[in-house]
């Protein structure tokens, strides 16, 4: 997404004089001191490695909601997600260190080591090629009966989940926690309800369906298109991928938790000239895995003899909406991204 270069310069400074402070806080001691406080025997800590820090931090509501989306998975599904013990405003941090989340620590690797080739020449979260079918399978067989859990799930509203205060999860904050309306909200936007929100990204993308005529196939097409039908609202996370799975070692892939991270952006992705970049053979041959899964594995599952979820993979595939997705999710039009001229 095109963004103010000025608020980035802005957010990078900031983003470094934090950094700073973390690693004041490590050196004297506080850190790991003031950790030891929340431990019910209050045992010493140490840090394990070095500490990474993402892109979105957009304050109390998105730290709320990221807690609160955590609980309520642990607490209705088996998906391994962290147990968070403890997490506090900014006013509860006495090293000044801003919010806070602290959660289980799992001694296991992320499953990006494994996958990722970091020594190329353009390091990038993108698969390598000598990666075994069988342990792709493996993996996404997993990833597959994670979704099928969350899908199960149904709201009655729009919006994120709230904290319970009755013991009951409530979307009622008025905007659903995605990526891009971070990156909107990092940059300076605000919304005050969720409508504003879609009204705002739809007025942003979805000129390319109203002016492009070849997205329509016929009145019955462009009239589907165009209806909105009341359906269940479900639990999404919309930067779910393989970067999210930590698993147990090297040769054994099994997934021990399932982590909220940064959603990877590739510009190997983009065209460069009329070259249609490599990476869409491998994107098309690990796609085809997936759903090959998909079908496999939802045939097993009771109450999806129908294959719902893999007919409308299939769908999205065939009619090109996956694209138009993967545009209003990553941001604003690029001629030059994979995605975009897929629809062109």
């Amino acid at each position: 997404m095109d963004t103010n270069a000025l608020i980035d310069l802005v957010h990078e400074v900031q983003g470094q004089l934090w950094v700073d402070k973390v690693n004041e806080t490590h050196r004297t001691g506080r850190l790991c001191q003031w950790v030891s406080t929340f431990h019910p025997d209050k045992l010493p800590c140490r840090l394990d490695g070095t500490f990474h820090h993402g892109a979105f931090n957009a304050g109390l509501k998105m730290v709320a909601m990221e807690v609160a989306a955590l609980g309520f998975i642990r607490d209705r599904i088996t998906i391994p997600v962290p147990t968070i013990y403890v997490w506090g405003l900014a006013s509860s941090n006495p090293l000044g260190l801003s919010l806070f989340i602290m959660m289980d620590f799992i001694n296991s690797v992320s499953l990006g080591d494994f996958f990722w080739d970091s020594s190329a020449d353009r390091p990038s979260r993108v698969m390598r090629e000598d990666i075994y079918n069988c342990d792709v399978k493996s993996i996404y067989r997993q990833l597959v009966n994670f979704l099928f859990q969350i899908f199960k799930l149904d709201f009655d509203e729009i919006g994120s989940l709230l904290l319970p205060q009755t013991g009951v999860y409530n979307p009622i904050l008025p905007q659903p926690l995605t990526f891009k309306l971070y990156s909107i909200l990092q940059n300076g936007g605000r919304f005050a309800i969720t409508t504003e929100y879609f009204q705002y990204i739809i007025r942003q993308d979805w000129e390319q369906l109203v002016h492009q005529l070849n997205l329509i196939i016929n009145k019955y097409n462009a009239k589907n298109k165009y209806i909105y039908n009341c359906y269940k609202f479900k639990l999404i996370c919309n930067d779910l991928s393989l970067a999210n799975l930590i698993v147990c070692s090297k040769g054994d892939f099994t997934v021990v938790r399932v982590l909220l991270q940064d959603r990877p952006v590739n510009s190997i992705w983009d065209y460069e000239g009329k070259e249609t970049p490599k990476l869409a053979i491998w994107y098309f041959k690990y796609l085809d895995i997936f759903v090959y899964v998909l079908e496999e594995e939802e045939g097993k599952m009771p109450g999806y003899k129908e294959r719902e979820i893999s007919s409308l993979v299939k769908w999205l595939q065939a009619s090109g909406s996956m694209w138009l997705y993967i545009l209003l999710l990553s941001g604003f039009n690029n001629y030059c991204s994979f995605s975009f001229t897929r629809l062109c």
